[in-house]
Parts: C-alpha cells; structure tokens; sequence
C-alpha cells in the first residue's frame, strides 16, 4: 500500500468520520487528490439520480415503448385526445370456409392479438378446416392496421391427414374489414394459405371479438 502511495501520490484513502455513527459500506473508498467528501444525504440523493438513469435507459431500449411514446406525443401536439384507450390484447372467433382446387370445407378459428402500437400488433392464430379438407394450422401472426383495414402475415405450421401426424410449413396471408360494435368488433376476412391438405387454400369468414 505504501508502494501505492507512492506511485500515486494523488490518489490515497481517506478516513471517513461520521457524527454517531460508523458506515462500513464506504470505509474503503477512494477519492481523488481534491479530497471531495460524500455527506450521508448526498449518498442517497446520487442513489436515487443512478435508478432513475437506468429505469429511462432501460424504457428506451424497449421498440414498441419508444413508438408508443412518439404517437402520444405527436397528439399532444396537434391536441388530440382519446376518450377511452383501446385494449390491447383482443380475442377473436373466427368462422368460414375453405376451398381448394377440388374441395371446399367448414373452418373454425381462434386468433389473439396485442396491439404494441395503433399500427402494428403481433399474435398467434389456430384455425381448423373439417371435412375432407381435414388440416389445421398453428402459427404465430403480424397484424397491420389502417384506419378500419387489417392486414395478416403469419407463418405458421400445418398438420393434415387423419391424425394429423403429416406436417408443413406454411403461411397465412389476409385482409380484413373492422366493423366497430360497441366494445365488440366484427371483421369480415379474406385470407390466402399456401398449404393447406398439401394444396393452397382460399379462406373466407367473419371474425368476431373484442377487447379483454
């Protein structure tokens, strides 16, 4: 240590006395040359500047936070105001019908959605085509919203056959309509599978939902 000292003579430690009370915590400090002392309030008033740096560091580094936060505040400035937030989570039953080269067939679906911004909102689908078809598909899902208009992308895997043990890749392709129902929505869809029963599909319905 006396070594230390003195190849850095700037640079020693400095006993730190306190009135009544001893802080093992600090003891072991290391100031600089200009002899700069820490009171028992400075201490805690710079524990509380270091969390607050690290929460903000931390919201920036989330994309959807840092989009959220550009729309907010692009409405404050033209004086925009929502009366009510929209959810953002949406459960949607979706029913139709689906159609091959050869064959058609009842479909039964089952989307969720979270809506990370007004624009965009990511999810997961599953919808089950009956008859002849026989095929389900499972897949996670990217929603993209303009105005009423919402489009799909998602891929997804696909199971066919009578127990279902063939499996594909797929992908699900779509538009739809947004028709407001009070707290309800109604969505007539058009959407496009490029496997389903190893051939591509047309499928067409309604779903229904809301906000949870």
């Amino acid at each position: 240590m006396c070594e230390l000292n003195e190849r850095h003579p700037a640079r020693r430690r400095v006993p730190f006395a306190w009135e009544g009370s001893y802080d093992p915590e600090i003891k072991n400090h290391y100031v600089s040359g200009d002899h700069r002392r820490f009171a028992r309030g400075e201490g805690n008033s710079s524990m509380r500047v270091l969390t607050v740096v690290l929460f903000a560091t931390a919201l920036l580094c989330l994309p959807a936070a840092v989009i959220q936060a550009q729309a907010q505040t692009a409405e404050a400035e033209t004086g925009a105001v929502e009366e009510e937030a929209e959810p953002r989570h949406s459960l949607s039953v979706f029913v139709g019908g689906a159609t091959t080269e050869h064959i058609s067939a009842f479909t039964l679906g089952l989307d969720y959605q979270y809506r990370v911004t007004p624009v965009i909102g990511v999810g997961a689908l599953f919808d089950h085509a009956f008859g002849e078809i026989k095929s389900t598909i499972i897949g996670a899902a990217l929603f993209l919203h303009f105005k009423q208009w919402e489009g799909t992308i998602a891929p997804a895997v696909e199971f066919h056959g009578d127990s279902g043990e063939e499996a594909a890749l797929a992908f699900r392709f779509g538009l739809g309509y947004e028709i407001e129902l009070g707290s309800w929505k109604l969505v007539p869809s058009l959407l496009f599978d490029t496997e389903r029963g190893e051939e591509p599909a047309l499928v067409y319905g309604v779903a229904f939902g809301r906000g949870l």
